[in-house]
């Protein structure tokens, strides 16, 4: 949770949330309004359903100064010198980018891409009612959470709180806002670009509490053999691969994603589709599905804390400690299993009486094969000190490995600290 709830109300009232959704060419433009239930997406053409901003910008050497979407990309056309797109690729790799002769960071350019692209929202909102914005993108490791950590600090926007989300995640927000009849069997979601088609199938687990939600992500790479083919092979293919993907399963919602989806190639297949189900299509459900899952972080409300989301990118244990307090024994809450991996950190100082070992309990969210994990602080009593105060600090570096960082602050005036540091990684 970004603020206590009563802080969040009182603070933030009236103000907005917004999902950004980022990928390869475009970005998206969601936003909500504290206290009202409906996003809304910003279309470059007001009344159309034109949401797509193209990801590129372009620098004019002569007044130094900056366009963005689709200003970009028709400037580029006549001189690709000040163009570059890609800008999230660029931004992940960590590339620099030259441009008029003059290099630039491609994280501090994404984050100018950002900003600008933040400012035309201005006739309906500024960055002074903003109260937190999330990033959706396609899946993140590691490095990708360091580059677009590091781009939201060149946004230079402190007063705004900054997460990330993927695509999977966006998914089960935005069904969990739908009607329940959307919902009560399986939901599909397939998501087609130019040269790309992949699939996420929703279940829930009704027989558990609170109940757990679980997302497929599959791909077809046998589908690029489609594109340049007529309508009526594409939509033969199509009509196939939904087939198998519905064959045994009962599916109660499906959602058509992305411009590959434009036109009417693929008749046979909605027909199909169709049959005994509700369908959807359009471009804004992950950005919109994002501002929703925003607000339920920042203030669950009963059916949020009634469900609990199981991706790839999810922690699925519980890890504590432990401990005696005032002379009881007492368990210690360290990380929580069902938060997202790369927000999870906690720092605490605890004081060793007559040891040199920490001991971690692991609880997958299964309730099963409950783990105890003793980490040894080789050389701490070397010393004969009976008493010493630690400070720890853990965190996950993916969503299977557990750092844990140990450092030695002594005692008070009996036992001076030495900070010395001890580091392990555990396997989850």
């Amino acid at each position: 949770m970004i603020f206590g709830k009563e802080s969040f109300r009182k603070r933030n009232n009236g103000k907005y949330l917004i999902g950004y959704q980022l990928s390869s060419k475009t970005a998206q433009i969601s936003f909500l309004r504290i206290g009202e239930n409906q996003p809304y997406t910003f279309s470059m053409v007001a009344g159309m359903e034109d949401y797509n901003l193209p990801l590129c910008l372009y620098r004019q050497e002569e007044q130094n100064l900056w366009a963005m979407g689709k200003e970009a990309l028709e400037r580029g056309e006549t001189d690709s010198r000040g163009m570059v797109d890609h800008l999230l690729e660029k931004a992940y790799l960590g590339e620099s980018v030259e441009l008029m002769g003059q290099r630039y960071a491609s994280r501090a350019l994404l984050a100018l891409f950002v900003k600008k692209s933040l400012s035309l929202l201005n006739l309906e909102i500024t960055l002074e009612q903003v109260a937190a914005i999330v990033f959706v993108v396609d899946r993140l490791d590691a490095d990708k959470v360091t580059a677009l950590r590091e781009m939201t600090e060149y946004l230079q926007l402190p007063r705004i709180e900054m997460q990330l989300m993927t695509k999977e995640e966006s998914f089960f927000w935005y069904n969990l806002h739908t009607e329940q009849s959307l919902w009560k069997g399986q939901v599909m979601l397939y998501e087609m670009d130019e040269s790309t088609l992949i699939s996420f199938r929703l279940s829930v687990n009704r027989n558990t509490t609170p109940l757990v939600t679980l997302i497929e992500r599959k791909a077809y790479p046998q589908w690029k053999g489609f594109f340049g083919q007529g309508a009526q092979n594409k939509d033969e293919g199509f009509l196939r691969l939904c087939q198998e993907d519905f064959q045994g399963r009962s599916i109660s919602a499906v959602y058509l994603i992305g411009d590959g989806f434009g036109g009417d190639w693929y008749q046979a297949s909605l027909r199909f589709i169709c049959k005994n189900r509700r369908v959807f299509r359009g471009n804004n459900l992950y950005s919109k599905g994002a501002c929703q899952g925003l607000l339920q972080k920042l203030e669950p409300d009963r059916l949020a804390q009634s469900y609990v989301y199981l991706g790839e990118d999810k922690l699925t244990a519980n890890v504590g400690m432990n401990l005696l307090r005032q002379g009881e024994e007492s368990y210690l809450a360290i990380l929580n299993g069902g938060n997202n991996w790369y927000d999870c950190r906690k720092e605490w100082d605890i004081i060793l009486e007559g040891s040199n070992q920490l001991s971690f309990r692991i609880t997958p969210l299964t309730g099963r094969n409950i783990v105890e994990y003793s980490m040894l602080l080789s050389g701490l009593q070397s010393r004969g000190q009976h008493y010493c105060r630690i400070h720890l600090e853990a965190w996950l570096s993916s969503p299977r490995e557990l750092q844990v960082k140990a450092v030695d602050k002594g005692f008070g005036q009996f036992y001076p600290s030495t900070n010395r540091v001890w580091e392990e990684t555990i396997e989850l």
